[in-house]
């Protein structure tokens, strides 16, 4: 039997530990607002993947959509989003990351409440470019947060953990998306999933707000 010997604690745990020590502090750098985006992130993976996973459901089962105005639409999809990334440093001098965040999540919520007003399918067509705005937009400004808001030498895990957070909304909605879609029907499915990003882009975009009010009158007071 050794005695004497102090044994630490199993390799697994202390780099647990580690990894759990690097996320609270990439999501607490800003407090409640870096804490917001990412929850802001994960409703956004959720949202998204409703539309990009089960929309087509909806369009054909309940709507009437034709496959060719399915297919169709995913080139009008993409009319926008294009354009909106090749001006990418025009958006970010126009607004800033806060804004483009919460005017993608808008711009989603617009697009999926028409969704459930339509009548006729081709209406789809007229608000499908809205995924280019909500697309980009938040896929500039949260690049360009996530890059402000790293802690220094944890750039990388920054970004990393952002798209984490909205691969496993991207996960989490579709399993939870079927099922409400089977229960309770499309209407509900799409209208609720506008509540919830209203409600997370809201209050993501009020404690920036508040954030940014802090920070000017610290440095005011310097």
């Amino acid at each position: 039997e050794l005695r004497g010997i102090q044994r630490g604690p199993p390799k697994s745990a202390s780099s647990f530990a580690r990894v759990q020590s690097t996320v609270w502090e990439i999501v607490w750098a800003e407090q409640a607002q870096s804490a917001m985006f990412f929850v802001t992130m994960f409703v956004v993976g959720i949202g998204t993947t409703l539309v990009e996973g089960l929309v087509f459901l909806f369009w054909t089962e309940e709507l009437g959509a034709s496959n060719f105005l399915c297919g169709l639409s995913v080139l009008v999809t993409v009319s926008l989003e294009i354009p909106l990334f090749h001006y990418s440093e025009t958006l970010l001098t126009v607004f800033n990351h806060h804004t483009l965040i919460v005017l993608g999540g808008l711009s989603y919520v617009l697009r999926v409440v028409c969704y459930t007003l339509f009548a006729d399918p081709w209406w789809i067509l007229a608000v499908e470019p809205l995924h280019g705005v909500t697309f980009a937009f938040v896929q500039l400004g949260a690049v360009h947060y996530a890059a402000t808001l790293a802690p220094e030498g944890l750039e990388t895990s920054t970004q990393g953990l952002a798209t984490t957070a909205r691969s496993i909304g991207s996960i989490s909605g579709t399993f939870v998306g079927g099922i409400v879609m089977q229960h309770y029907g499309s209407i509900v499915l799409y209208r609720g999933a506008a509540l919830l990003v209203l409600v997370s882009v809201s209050l993501y975009g009020l404690l920036s707000a508040r954030h940014s009010e802090a920070r000017a009158a610290a440095e005011a007071s310097r």
